[in-house]
């Protein structure tokens, strides 16, 4: 950022921006055949987990304002402009039409 001049407020208007064009395609089902929903065992019993986990649509620039910068003092990254920390995983088949048909994918 400071290389090249982005300011504070870019870089939450940038994240607002972010979350709201996530928010729009996540209501026009953009994601649906993205993201298959899994079960996932926990402390407090299976939770299914369908979604991203970090999406906040309804964010403003405002409520960004107010939060701490992360890296230093009066940095102009805090907590909603950063990548989330948290695991992921993807998969594909890989099978001829044939295949398809006989198991059923």
């Amino acid at each position: 950022a400071e290389k090249y001049a982005i300011t504070r407020e870019e870089c939450d208007e940038f994240a607002v921006r972010s979350q709201q064009t996530w928010g729009e395609a996540e209501k026009k089902g953009v994601f649906d055949y993205e993201i298959s929903p899994i079960e996932i065992e926990g402390r407090k019993g299976t939770k299914i987990v369908e979604m991203d986990e970090h999406p906040r649509p309804e964010t403003t620039v405002d409520k960004l304002s107010k939060l701490k910068s992360v890296f230093k003092n009066d940095g102009t990254v805090t907590a909603a402009s950063a990548s989330g920390i948290c695991d992921g995983a993807g998969s594909i088949i890989l099978a001829s039409e044939e295949a398809v048909k006989e198991h059923g994918l």
